[in-house]
């Protein structure tokens, strides 16, 4: 078709070259037959249909172009689901029922994408008639990549104050790419970092967002200079910058980026600095505006915290842009740098654009319209371009000397630029006001990060003890945390919110009908009405009356057969029969103490019966003194007496019922080096208690840690198993003790775990009592 790149030096290189072309002469072919038979027919289509051209470009050298055809899987109509996600497809036919139909613009897209493949191959085709720098691009997108050296060597330096604005991670091909974006304070340039990690290893350096350095960077060779290496790196100048170098308007800033479009066709992204904008929700679409009305739509970013830090106030914002939307990366409000979350903060309510895009010039969309109704049809069925199409697509597909097929797509992929870099910005109003001022200071800054930290899940069961902190305070949740704080389930967590979240978590409550709950307190909810039975089936009112038809004696039969089993007739009615009678009854009849009676009880044979109903009597009415003598009773009966599941389960109401010091006296014992004889087991007692644990308790507790761990004891071990419980019930002030007794200690192998955990639990705590004080 034309002339092809100059030979390289190297054997090594040439056969590479040879592979690469023949890889571009098979998608060549590939894309042909896919307009020959019309884009309609890829809706039968299997994910391996893409995914095996793609292996072919991996295999010829090509890796460039084979995620551009991954890519091109992700714009089809019944698109597999996996596939949206950007996980490997599944070599079998997805099952209909789990793919999506996107929207009705699908066959547009995949025509854009499959014309800017086809710009590309037809551009290494004719490498040595562009631009060096050009040329660097294009060898680039096909997969030629250059080491680091020959980026020194052929590279352009920029040497300034670099800002690093904002950052992004995704993963490809199995690998987690780190996207840090720079700003250049004094010349205005950018410049794209990229790093790569496999699984979860660190990357290889380490840049915070809000940061600036003095530094030299080195361009990758291009016709829009981008990716960048750092050759010097000074020492961060401060911790947050002035201001964010950008564009005061977004006409400004859509100039700028068709001027590197014009540069260089594939841009896929570029950094929008964009400053003075707000966030807005405008018909169903999120956009951000500038102060001239104009407005570029929102993506799939953490879009609700640049929400949540304006407020509905005018904020600097660094973002990705792509040609459709913003993925923000960071925010600058009211004096302070923020870098969200570059994934959405919970996939079912991220706000999208909401099907805004960018108003094209009217030229641009006849002539595409004109050329997807082709690219549907197939040129099979259609052989010429027909219909309002514009006169630079009907040069383009007739002036140049290539296959129809592959005219088509080059006029597809020309319009598809024309089209992105041609595209005017919204225009919008404020549907809006602004959140009303706060009245509660916000938190600490560390008390922050160890909220954010608790928001993400990690000790997530620290969030409820963390909100009701900042309320006792008279504090408030930062607002770059309210989006994860509304995502609360748990009634509890959402109660506790609704106390913390400030005016700024109302005013976002009212834009997600997910949080609708936090602009209603459970007090202002309608009365429970009890609805009216339903009537019985003619089958129950039968039976009913079979049972009210027994006798007395039948009626008994019935009962006994409900009893537990292995218990006897006549103790389960004592037990039944002392449970309804007040312990108190028994005491003043006799003229004995509850001791005393249960003693007597106790050389019995049934022991048992009697004891077991005292105690439901004795939880029932409240009596402390019956409790805590019936305690004793079943902490010294063996197995012959009662089961050790009766006996645990009297024991551990008994606990639950007994007031604090009385509780206390009961589980101390436990932790004696001569205990009594003990049919509980020390984390079940524990467990038992009320939260949070008395302070005497607490002490025996770490005093037990401190000698029990290490020595391999039976008491060493249930210490261990209750170490988790401990970490949330141990008492504020003896957190405190904990933290100054334990620390620094070195348990053995065996309860290391277990014991790093409940100090990580600890020192959280700790400092949330610290950090969030009243």
């Amino acid at each position: 078709m034309a002339s092809t790149p100059p030979a390289p030096s190297s054997p090594r290189a040439e056969r590479r070259r040879k592979r690469v072309f023949e890889g571009i002469e098979a998608l060549d072919r590939w894309l042909g037959d896919v307009i020959r038979h019309g884009l309609a027919g890829l809706e039968e289509r299997p994910a391996a249909f893409w995914e095996t051209q793609a292996a072919r470009l991996v295999d010829a050298q090509a890796p460039g172009l084979a995620a551009r055809v991954r890519r091109l899987a992700r714009c089809g109509a019944d698109v597999p689901l996996e596939l949206q996600r950007g996980a490997p497809p599944d070599s079998r036919r997805t099952p209909p029922d789990s793919r999506r139909q996107e929207d009705a613009d699908w066959p547009v897209r995949l025509l854009h994408e499959l014309g800017r493949v086809a710009m590309l191959t037809h551009a290494f085709r004719r490498l040595d008639a562009l631009p060096e720098p050009l040329q660097a691009d294009v060898r680039q997108l096909v997969g030629w990549s250059l080491t680091q050296e020959e980026v020194l060597a052929r590279g352009e330096a920029a040497a300034d104050a670099w800002m690093v604005a904002g950052q992004s991670i995704t993963e490809e091909d199995r690998l987690r790419v780190q996207r840090t974006w720079l700003a250049g304070m004094r010349s205005g340039k950018t410049a794209l970092l990229l790093q790569y990690a496999a699984g979860s290893a660190a990357f290889a350096e380490s840049w915070v967002p809000g940061t600036v350095f003095e530094g030299e960077l080195v361009y990758w060779p291009s016709a829009c200079p981008q990716r960048a290496l750092v050759r010097t790196r000074g020492e961060a100048l401060r911790p947050s910058p002035p201001a964010l170098p950008g564009f005061d308007r977004i006409e400004a800033f859509r100039t700028a980026y068709a001027r590197a479009l014009g540069c260089q066709p594939w841009l896929d992204r570029m950094l929008a600095g964009l400053l003075a904008v707000t966030p807005v929700h405008h018909e169903g679409a999120f956009l951000v505006r500038d102060t001239a009305g104009a407005a570029l739509p929102l993506g799939m970013g953490d879009v609700w915290t640049l929400f949540a830090l304006s407020g509905g106030a005018p904020v600097d914002l660094a973002a990705e842009w792509d040609g459709q939307s913003l993925t923000p990366l960071a925010v600058l409000a009211a004096g302070e740098y923020h870098a969200p979350e570059s994934v959405p903060v919970a996939a079912s309510d991220s706000p999208r654009s909401g099907g805004a895009q960018l108003a094209a010039g009217s030229p641009c969309r006849r002539s595409m319209d004109a050329l997807t109704r082709w690219a549907v049809a197939g040129t099979s069925r259609q052989t010429e371009l027909t219909g309002d199409a514009d006169p630079l697509a009907e040069r383009i597909v007739g002036a140049l000397d290539a296959p129809l097929e592959h005219r088509m797509l080059l006029a597809a992929g020309a319009r598809a630029v024309a089209e992105t870099a041609g595209a005017r910005a919204l225009e919008s109003h404020h549907p809006f006001p602004p959140a009303e001022a706060e009245s509660r200071p916000a938190c600490s800054a560390k008390a922050a990060r160890l909220l954010e930290t608790i928001l993400r899940g990690q000790h997530k069961e620290l969030l409820l003890e963390a909100l009701v902190l900042l309320d006792r305070a008279g504090q408030r949740l930062p607002h770059a945390l309210l989006p994860r704080a509304l995502n609360a389930r748990s009634e509890a967590h959402r109660a506790a919110t609704r106390r913390v979240m400030g005016q700024r978590g109302i005013w976002l409550a009212r834009m997600n009908p997910a949080w609708e709950w936090a602009l209603t307190s459970p007090a202002s909810k309608p009365a429970f009405r009890p609805r009216a039975a339903a009537p019985l089936a003619p089958e129950d009112v039968a039976r009913l009356d079979e049972v009210l038809a027994l006798d007395a004696g039948e009626l008994t039969a019935l009962v006994v057969r409900l009893r537990p089993q292995g218990i006897g007739a006549r103790a389960f009615w004592l037990s039944r029969t002392l449970a309804e009678i007040p312990p108190s009854h028994w005491t003043e009849r006799w003229t004995m103490s509850a001791a005393a009676l249960v003693a007597a009880a106790e050389r019995t044979d049934w022991a048992a019966a009697l004891c077991e109903g005292w105690t439901r009597a004795a939880l029932l009415h409240g009596s402390t003194e019956w409790l805590r003598a019936l305690w004793d009773f079943w902490q010294r009966c063996d197995e012959k007496v009662a089961s050790l599941s009766v006996a645990n389960a009297m024991l551990v109401q008994i606990v639950q019922h007994l007031p604090e010091a009385e509780a206390c006296a009961c589980v101390e014992p436990l932790f004696g080096e001569m205990a009594i004889p003990s049919r509980i087991t020390l984390p079940m007692a524990l467990c038992a208690l009320s939260t949070p644990w008395p302070d005497a308790i607490g002490a025996r507790y770490i005093e037990a840690i401190r000698r029990e761990l290490g020595t391999g004891s039976s008491r060493m071990y249930a210490i261990v198993a209750s170490l988790r419980d401990a970490s949330l019930a141990l008492s504020h002030a003896s957190v405190r003790l904990a933290c100054a007794t334990l620390d620094g200690e070195g348990p053995p192998p065996s309860s290391h775990r277990a014991f790093v955990e409940f100090m990580d639990v600890i020192r959280i705590r700790h400092e949330l009592v610290q950090e969030i004080a009243p």
